[in-house]
This record gives C-alpha cells, sequence and structure tokens, in this order.
C-alpha cells in the first residue's frame, strides 16, 4: 500500500497530548496539548488534527474533483502552476448568511470594531488580522531563494481586499517583480477558481511581459501605440497587457473578424467560425453579439476572466499521422487537394524547395504496408489517407457540436465560416456532417484572425461582487456601483489612449441566488 501524504501519530497521557505529524515534502511537526482543556476545545486528539490540517495551502492541488474522463480507472490530474505555498496567518469571514434567523440590519451604526461594512454594504468580520511580521520574513525567504513572481490569495478578500493589498506592498518593497493578488484579479466568490485565476496570472504575466521587452527592443523608436489582442476581443496597449489576456488572444481575433465582416444584420443568420490552422482548431459562435464567458476551464483549472467563448480541439493541418512524420496535410496533398503551383518553394533543409508530392507518396505507401501487415487488411494508400482526414474531420467537428447542440442550437440554422491556414480541404465535408448548407470563405481567410485584430477596439473589463436582494428598493445602490465601475473604465481606457466621447458601455450582471 502506498504511503499515506499526512501521517498523524498522537499519544494521549493524563497530561499532556503529543503529536507527531509527517506530510510528504515538508519537516515533520510536532507539537503537544493538554489532555484537558475544556475552555478551548471539547477532546484533544481532534483539536490535534485540526490545527495540524490547518489552513488552505492545498486548495488548487485538491481542486474540485471534477472528473473530466468519469470512466478513466488512471486519472492524471494537471500539475501545479506554483511551485511553493506560504501560508499566512489572517481571518476574515461574512458576519451574515441567507438563513440566518436574526439577520443584521446592515444600515446600522458599526459598535464593534472588529466588524467592517465593504464597498459592497456586505459586513465582514476581522477575526485576525494580517501578521505582518511573519508576512515579512516568509517573504524575504521567498525572495532570498530567487522566486520574482507571486500569487496573494486570501479567504473572502473579494470582500476585503486589504491584507491581500497589504501583503502585495510588503512584497514590492522586497524586490518581488511580478506581484498579483487575486482580488484584482478575479474579484468574486469562490476562493478555488480565485485561486486558479490568480495563480494562472502570476505563471504568465513574466513570460508575457518578457516577450514585450523583447518585442519593444527590435524598434530604435517604438510606434506610438502599441497593442496586444485579448481574450476578450479587445485591444490593450502593451504596458497593460497581462497574462490571463492572452489565454485566447488569437482565437479572439478570429471570432471579431468573422464579427466585423462575415455577418448580415439584415439577414441575421448566426455564424459558426471554423479557425483550422497548424495545430489546432478552433470553433465559435456569433449571432450579432459576441459569446461571452466570466470564467472558463482551460487545461483541467477552472479560472475567472473574461474572454470570448472559444472551443478548441488538438487537430490541424499540422496534426501527425500515426507517430508521423507525415501529418493531415499531407493526406489532403496525397489526394490532390492540394494545388503544387500554389505554393512557394520554401521546403526541404535549405527552405528552397517545392512542395514534394513524391516524398509524401512513397511515405503514405510504406505507411500502407504497415498497417495492412498489422490488421491484415488490404487498403489501398487512398483509403488510408482519406481514413485520417476522416478521423481529423470528426474530431474538428466535435466542438461544433459542443458549442451548438449541446446548447441547444440546431447546426443547420447557422452559416459556417472556415477560414484558417488549413480550413479550405476541410469546410466541405465538415458542413456535410452537420447539415449546414452555406459556407462563407473571406478572401482573406487564411489571415482573418490578423484583420479580426485590425478592426479590434480598447476594451476594458471591471466588475465587483454586490451582495443583496435585488429589487425595486435597491436598484439605485445597484445603478449607483455601475457608475462608478464605469468611471473606473473611463479612465482606464483614456489612459491607453481613447477618446472619452468615444466610450461606450455594456452592463451586465449575473445573480446567484440564495434559499
Amino acid at each position: 500500500m502506498a504511503p499515506p501524504d499526512v501521517h498523524i501519530s498522537i499519544d494521549r497521557g493524563g497530561t499532556f497530548c503529543d503529536i507527531l505529524v509527517k506530510v510528504a515534502g515538508q519537516d515533520k511537526l510536532v507539537f503537544k496539548l493538554l489532555s484537558e482543556d475544556p475552555q478551548n476545545y471539547r477532546d484533544a486528539p481532534t483539536e490535534a488534527i485540526r490545527r495540524a490540517l490547518e489552513g488552505f495551502r492545498d486548495v488548487c492541488l485538491i481542486g474540485d474533483q471534477t472528473r473530466p474522463k468519469l470512466f478513466d480507472l488512471n486519472v492524471r490530474k494537471a500539475r501545479a502552476l506554483h511551485d511553493k505555498v506560504v501560508e499566512v496567518e489572517e481571518r476574515v469571514t461574512t458576519e451574515d448568511y441567507d438563513l440566518n434567523p436574526f439577520p443584521l440590519d446592515k444600515t446600522a451604526e458599526l459598535t464593534d470594531p472588529a466588524l467592517v461594512r465593504t464597498a459592497s454594504s456586505e459586513i465582514v468580520r476581522i477575526v485576525q488580522r494580517l501578521n505582518v511580521s511573519q508576512v515579512r520574513e516568509s517573504l524575504k525567504r521567498l525572495h532570498q531563494d530567487g522566486y520574482t513572481s507571486i500569487a496573494i490569495a486570501f479567504l473572502n478578500s473579494y470582500l476585503f481586499p486589504d491584507h491581500e493589498q497589504q501583503v502585495a506592498a510588503i512584497a514590492r518593497e522586497i524586490g518581488f517583480r511580478y506581484v498579483t493578488i487575486s482580488s484584482e484579479i478575479s474579484p468574486a466568490i469562490k476562493i478555488l477558481w480565485r485561486s486558479n485565476s490568480v495563480c494562472s496570472e502570476a505563471y504568465l504575466y513574466p513570460i508575457v511581459q518578457q516577450y514585450i521587452a523583447d518585442f519593444e527592443r527590435g524598434f530604435s523608436v517604438l510606434p506610438q501605440r502599441v497593442e496586444f489582442m485579448c481574450s476578450d476581443g479587445g485591444l490593450r496597449s502593451a504596458s497593460k497587457f497581462r497574462g490571463n489576456e492572452a489565454l485566447l488572444s488569437g482565437p479572439a481575433g478570429g471570432v471579431v473578424g468573422i464579427a466585423k465582416s462575415c455577418f448580415d444584420p439584415a439577414d441575421k443568420t448566426p455564424l459558426i467560425g471554423f479557425d483550422m490552422g497548424g495545430t489546432s482548431t478552433d470553433v465559435s459562435l456569433y449571432d450579432g453579439k459576441y459569446d461571452f464567458l466570466t470564467e472558463t476551464t482551460i487545461a483541467g483549472r477552472t479560472i475567472t476572466t473574461p474572454m470570448l467563448n472559444i472551443s478548441t480541439v488538438a487537430a490541424g493541418g499540422g496534426s501527425i499521422l500515426k507517430g508521423g512524420p507525415l501529418a493531415v496535410t499531407d493526406a489532403n496533398l496525397f489526394l490532390g487537394r492540394l494545388v503544387l503551383s500554389a505554393f512557394p518553394a520554401i521546403f526541404g533543409e535549405n527552405a528552397d524547395q517545392p512542395l514534394g508530392y513524391e516524398t509524401t507518396a512513397s511515405r503514405f505507401a510504406g505507411l500502407t504496408k504497415e498497417i495492412n501487415l498489422q490488421n491484415n487488411q488490404s487498403l489501398s494508400p487512398e483509403e488510408v489517407a482519406l481514413g485520417f482526414i476522416n478521423v481529423a474531420n470528426e474530431a474538428m467537428s466535435r466542438p461544433i457540436r459542443n458549442s451548438t447542440e449541446a446548447r441547444g442550437f440546431a447546426p443547420d440554422k447557422h452559416n459556417l465560416v472556415s477560414f484558417g491556414g488549413a480550413d479550405g480541404q476541410h469546410g466541405c465535408p465538415i458542413a456535410k456532417k452537420l447539415g449546414i448548407k452555406r459556407i462563407l470563405i473571406h478572401k482573406h481567410s487564411s489571415i482573418l484572425s490578423a484583420v479580426g485584430i485590425s478592426k479590434a477596439e480598447l476594451q476594458h473589463e471591471v466588475f465587483e461582487p454586490y451582495v443583496g436582494e435585488f429589487g425595486a428598493e435597491t436598484l439605485p445602490v445597484v445603478r449607483s456601483h455601475f457608475e462608478r465601475l464605469k468611471e473606473k473604465v473611463r479612465a482606464e481606457l483614456v489612459s491607453q489612449g481613447a477618446n472619452p466621447n468615444t466610450v461606450v458601455f455594456d452592463e451586465s450582471q449575473s445573480e446567484i441566488a440564495g434559499n
């Protein structure tokens, strides 16, 4: 039997209770409790276990126990994005709850110094203030160990961000180059998703910043404006561009491209974006308005960040067939679906050779022989190549079905916008599979994502929690929150070069109903 990750041994004597805790990969923990201390705890061993397991250091590793493949007996969890976790002493709790038979009067004056009214009118209790000296010593050790990027996430910081902000200030003072706090990245309930989001940001932000620095060093004089595409379909100045905003920034350009150049407002037929590149295929929907998400799951991690709803599958023109070196594009070449004369002579070791049909045909002949021997079949090379194409088409049809049928939309009521470097050989058979009767191919289909980026505009989102009933009485309060957020958005966009008189706002609200 495999050894446990946490092993707790307890010896309860007449006076003291001795505890030894072994945690995989960590130093042993040894402490004592009084065997009898009824004023502080009912049972010493139970209290010992509680103290040994105290804290939330493993929240990102534990996750939400979701199994993407329900019947897979060999479940492999995604590796953690963080290298190390440092727990600090602080605790903030919400003071009221939905089923409280004696709810607080949130309009009354607060007399208890431990109670704080937040910006969203919620009342929190500061059970334990931040241990600043402990934080400073812990961060100094981390910095001495060579860490430069830090993610900060506390329970209930979406309501009370002060403690996170204090830690961030100390981290910057000590010398951390990249400091990210969850209450800024994702000011929303759910500690797991907020922790995932801030870890993702802290992981990506240094890489993004390094790329921007290298990119800008390539100019003797910087252009007047350097802007990057974001996953939400908008542009952001280079100095403001963040890590999570880059997750689906390229595919987002394609969504803007089909929206700006392929949607007919008079006809109003919704569009399915089919963007097939070399390594993956991205699928999106557009019906006159963008399909936004505030939370999504990427590589097994649910994060909260504004982005367009884009489904991605690992199938593209460069997808390898049966271990390689042949790829999907080779199958199209072998079947005569590529016009050789249209390709420049950029292939071979010296990048000066034309597209080689003979080499591809020879490799398919060898692969066919291998498959026939293994399976006792008599397939032709053309049948083998077509089989691979059919498998690729089925793989790329799946995200389209998930984006339409799984959400109650009929694919055949859409137009298919086929674009990307490899879409031309697959658009028709995929449309036929799904019953789609009309395919739109833009004259710049192979670079439509870049076209979309050229048509995108500066964009910025902010959101914050509001706790309370939503009705006629509270509407003025909610409106005041929206107006304050609008001013934040306007100021941010103006700081990036936007004309304050041309800023357009789009408001939305999500409700979590209580019992």
